[in-house]
């Protein structure tokens, strides 16, 4: 049995994948579609956390409005106010219930707003994206009450900017009177 060969038997083989030219086309065909997409999520978080961060502040401060009333509606004394434009302030709210004293703090620390009960453990009432530029305190007396006018400058980063929004209110120690 003889075999015979020939040049252009031997170099041609049956095409039964790609070329590597071919897997460099689809290679650089899937890379821009990934980085298209890519790009298109960047765009849309972006968009998402600009649109939502102004709201989360509002909660953020409705949270720590709620909270703070409460606190000082329940009090009978405020035994130290200070007020902070910087990184610290503090007020401490003194309530007796049934002849049970309890001590409130809330304190200014690094642009985060704290509350600490009878020297327990501090919690952090504002998330670390959303800074506390200012918590403002005004003790008012009166020979029937006394009440707090308080103000709170929260301050978020949106598109592009800074945003700082103040919040006030005023609570009345209903202790102080009764």
């Amino acid at each position: 049995m003889r075999l015979s060969y020939t040049m252009s038997s031997i170099i041609r083989k049956p095409k039964n994948g790609f070329t590597l030219v071919e897997v460099l086309v689809y290679i650089f065909g899937l890379v821009l579609l990934v980085g298209a997409i890519s790009g298109f999520l960047y765009y849309v978080y972006g968009w998402y956390r600009a649109v939502t961060v102004a709201p989360r502040a509002d909660q953020v401060a409705i949270s720590l409005i709620t909270k703070l009333e409460y606190d000082l509606h329940s009090g009978s004394t405020i035994s130290t106010i200070t007020s902070a434009s910087s990184a610290q302030g503090s007020t401490t709210i003194v309530s007796t219930v049934n002849s049970v004293s309890t001590t409130t703090t809330y304190a200014l620390v690094g642009n985060r707003m704290t509350w600490q009960q009878n020297g327990g453990p501090i919690e952090y009432l504002t998330p670390s994206d959303i800074s506390v530029t200012g918590f403002y305190l005004t003790k008012l007396t009166t020979p029937e009450s006394t009440a707090v006018r308080f103000e709170i400058d929260l301050s978020y980063d949106s598109s592009h900017a800074t945003t700082t929004t103040a919040y006030d209110g005023l609570a009345i120690l209903d202790q102080s009177y009764q």
